[in-house]
C-alpha cells in the first residue's frame, strides 16, 4: 500500500510539471550608461547611444499552485565613445562589448484564468561581458599633422567582466491556442558597475528597467 501511494504521488508530480520553451525580446527603458563632460584646460566628453533591443531564448518549468520557474539568456550590445582634447592632441575612442544576462526567477500567477492571468516574479541574474574592444585615434597638432591609432581589449574604464543582480517584475499571461504570451515590466539591480571612468564622467547603470514580451509553447 505504501509503495502504491508513492507511485501515485510520483505520477502526479511528473504530470503536474511541464517544460516550455520559447523566445523573449524587448526594449530597454533605461540607458546602459550615465555619461558627462568637463571643460578645463582641455575637454573630456563621454557619450553613449543605448541600443533599444534585447532578445534571447527562454525556458519555463510550470509547477503546481500557479508557480513556475523561468530562465532566460538575453543579449544586449553596449557601446560608448569618448573625445578627449588636451593642448596639442585630440583622442577619439570607441568602445563596444556584448552583454549576456541569465535571469532565473520564480513566477507566481495571482489567479487562474482561461484568458489572462496577472503575475509577479522575483529572482536573481548573472551578467557576463564578452568581446570588449576599444579603438582610439590620436590626432597630433604638429607640422605636418600626424595621426596614430591604438586598440585594446582591456580599456581603462573596464572594472568587471561579470556581476550579479536582483530581478523583480510584473506582467500578464495571455493564453492563446498552443501559446502563452507574457508581456511584462522587469527591474534589475546590478551589484557592480562593469564600466566606470576614474574622472566620474562615465559609469554603467546599476538600475535597469525593461519592457519584455515572452512567447512560449
Amino acid at each position: 500500500m505504501k509503495a502504491l501511494c508513492v507511485l501515485l504521488l510520483s505520477g502526479f508530480s511528473v504530470s503536474a510539471q511541464s517544460f516550455h520553451f520559447g523566445i523573449r525580446a524587448g526594449v530597454p527603458l533605461t540607458d546602459y550608461f550615465q555619461t558627462g563632460s568637463v571643460q578645463n584646460l582641455g575637454s573630456d566628453t563621454y557619450v553613449s547611444d543605448t541600443k533599444r533591443y534585447t532578445f534571447g531564448p527562454t525556458v519555463e518549468l510550470r509547477l503546481p499552485m500557479r508557480l513556475s520557474v523561468e530562465a532566460d539568456l538575453l543579449y544586449k550590445r553596449l557601446d560608448f565613445d569618448q573625445t578627449k582634447s588636451l593642448i596639442g592632441a585630440t583622442t577619439d575612442s570607441s568602445t563596444t562589448a556584448n552583454s549576456w544576462e541569465v535571469p532565473i526567477a520564480a513566477r507566481y500567477r495571482l489567479f487562474r484564468s482561461r484568458v489572462v492571468s496577472p503575475y509577479g516574479r522575483a529572482g536573481g541574474s548573472f551578467r557576463k561581458l564578452t568581446g570588449v574592444h576599444q579603438n582610439s585615434v590620436v590626432h597630433m597638432v604638429t607640422f605636418p599633422p600626424s595621426t596614430s591609432t591604438r586598440s585594446t581589449d582591456e580599456p581603462s574604464e573596464l572594472q568587471h567582466t561579470s556581476t550579479t543582480g536582483l530581478v523583480l517584475g510584473a506582467g500578464l499571461d495571455f493564453k492563446i491556442p498552443l501559446l502563452h504570451l507574457t508581456p511584462e515590466v522587469r527591474y534589475t539591480r546590478w551589484r557592480a558597475n562593469l564600466f566606470q571612468d576614474s574622472s566620474g564622467l562615465l559609469s554603467s547603470s546599476r538600475n535597469q528597467v525593461e519592457f519584455l514580451v515572452g512567447v512560449t509553447w
